[in-house]
């Protein structure tokens, strides 16, 4: 049975994901699947990795996503699913 936290096999899962996947660390892109390029208009990695997520949310929205996005850093929460 594979082991779920191999990198390589996340890397297989999310690389063919038909969903856009990206990592952040500290508010940061380091990493986007084939899928959050097209979400974000972009046509390499390079256009998204080291940019601050914030940079791709609409500014009415960026107050809700910095409250979440801290929640999640200081309290360890998954915040609610929304559109």
């Amino acid at each position: 049975m594979p082991n779920i936290h191999d990198d390589s096999d996340f890397s297989a899962v999310a690389e063919h994901s038909p969903d856009g996947i990206f990592v952040s660390v500290h508010g940061v892109i380091v990493y986007a699947n084939p899928a959050a390029l097209r979400l974000f208009g972009a046509t390499s990695k390079d256009q998204l990795l080291g940019m601050p997520v914030l940079d791709r949310v609409h500014p009415d929205h960026r107050g809700l996503v910095r409250e979440r996005m801290k929640q999640s850093y200081e309290q360890g929460a998954n915040a609610p699913l929304m559109e």
